[in-house]
């Protein structure tokens, strides 16, 4: 189980998951821009 998220590691499963949507959907994209919004959960803070 995952007990630390920092900005490497979501770089590592954010690119991760990139390429696996990219080569499941066939798509040959090499310019990715992405809008992340990110929510802040009461319960985590």
């Amino acid at each position: 189980m995952l007990k630390e998220m920092n900005k490497e590691i979501f770089s590592r499963f954010l690119n991760e998951a990139l390429d696996e949507i990219k080569q499941k959907e066939e798509i040959e994209s090499t310019n990715d821009n992405l809008i992340i919004d990110p929510v802040i959960e009461k319960s985590k803070i």
